[in-house]
């Protein structure tokens, strides 16, 4: 139950991605927005659940092989790099200008196959630093057993990863033009919250897994 809870909230956490939101805030600024959005959106978590299920077999397969022949102190050595990788990502965060970024890009959108290739960029650029992402693979195992049942959970986290789209693009139906203010405010708000807050709460995670992992080698010495 922890471990499924767990994987739930790393889902919410990814889904809160600042750069994904304020992309499609501004295509549905643009015209056609309803098939613009739809398109994003679908593109998008077909890149994504592929990703995802990819790396659940690579680790699932590195894990098989490898696990085998790893010394004691491997867990602590993973901790650590999951501790460093926190950090980076969260240093990543505080640099990268956010939502004002979007629109470089947004040049290859103008046309409805341009937009399927501009979802494609986006997931593909920002699927590597997705690091809720690699937390929830790496408990799947503890989450659900066979692989059919784990690929279920990736579609579910899939879902609630592209479900501030699926809220953007029905605030877009329901509001016609006149949400193009509140789509700029929602846009500016999130990439605020992902460049300000997000990045001390990974800090911390980092710490606290590099504690963790000290105790475990001091331990396993």
């Amino acid at each position: 139950m922890t471990s499924a809870l767990a994987f739930l909230g790393l889902a919410l956490t990814d889904a809160m991605n600042p750069f994904t939101v304020a992309s499609l805030a501004v295509l549905l600024t643009l015209n056609r927005p309803h098939a613009r959005g739809a398109i994003f959106v679908g593109v998008t978590f077909a890149v994504y659940l592929v990703f995802a299920v990819l790396l659940a077999e690579g680790f699932t397969a590195a894990v098989t092989a490898v696990l085998p022949m790893l010394p004691v102190w491997a867990p602590a050595a993973l901790l650590f790099g999951f501790a460093l990788l926190c950090i980076g990502f969260a240093i990543h965060l505080w640099l990268k200008t956010g939502a004002n970024e979007t629109g470089v890009s947004l040049a290859a959108a103008l046309t409805l196959p341009g937009t399927a290739v501009f979802a494609i960029a986006s997931t593909l650029t920002d699927a590597p630093t997705a690091v809720p992402l690699f937390a929830a693979v790496a408990q799947l195992p503890q989450v659900a057993e066979g692989r059919v049942s784990q690929y279920l959970w990736l579609v579910a986290y899939t879902v609630i990863y592209v479900a501030p789209l699926l809220l953007l693009l029905g605030l877009r139906r329901t509001l016609g033009s006149g949400a193009d203010a509140a789509l700029t405010r929602v846009a500016a708000a999130v990439n605020w919250s992902f460049k300000r807050l997000l990045p001390p709460v990974l800090v911390l995670a980092g710490a606290v897994a590099g504690w963790i992992a000290a105790g475990r080698l001091l331990t396993a010495g």
